[in-house]
């Protein structure tokens, strides 16, 4: 049993640097979001957090955490705010060139929390994300990106963001 406990172990310390050696990746940026519903429409600034693993030179998988921050509208006189965040999970498909310039396109799941203040309510939506994107290299580890995402909600919410990250490992090319 001590064996077996031992083995674990070991696979659980090595698991990490074998992930790092194949493309681990981890970023963030500032998006520009709008949400609109029904009349309340507002654009907010705030920020992501991402993680994720490059499988191949033309596929990723990833992770983020997006806090947009708090919407604010005055609807027939009443002032509205929804202060949003949430999460996704999205495989990539990349388009790898010649250059230093690789394309993307994403689909995916979201969770997204929302807490509006003038009904005192917290509601939450999940769906479909899709998004596409355009990434350089201008250091042989470092990354930049800019995306657009489309989330799939009874609600129009779209998102642009523009990211920093971090490439651990081999040269995801």
């Amino acid at each position: 049993m001590r064996r077996f406990l031992v083995g674990i172990a070991i696979y659980v310390l090595l698991v990490p640097v074998t992930w790092a050696s194949k493309g681990l990746y981890i970023g963030g940026g500032l998006s520009l979001a709008r949400l609109q519903i029904d009349q309340f429409r507002a654009d907010q600034v705030g920020y992501k957090a991402a993680l994720g693993w490059r499988i191949m030179d033309y596929f990723a998988v990833e992770g983020s955490w997006q806090d947009w921050g708090t919407f604010r509208d005055t609807v027939q006189s009443v002032n509205i705010s929804a202060d949003v965040d949430g999460y996704t999970l999205e495989a990539l498909g990349i388009l790898p060139t010649d250059g230093e310039i690789e394309f993307f396109a994403k689909a995916g799941y979201f969770d997204i929390d929302a807490n509006v203040t003038s009904a005192g309510v917290r509601n939450g939506e999940d769906g479909l994300i899709v998004g596409f994107g355009i990434m350089g290299r201008p250091a042989e580890r470092l990354s930049v990106r800019v995306e657009g995402n489309w989330y799939d909600m009874d609600d129009t919410v779209v998102s642009f963001s523009f990211g920093v990250y971090w490439n651990f490992g081999r040269n995801n090319k």
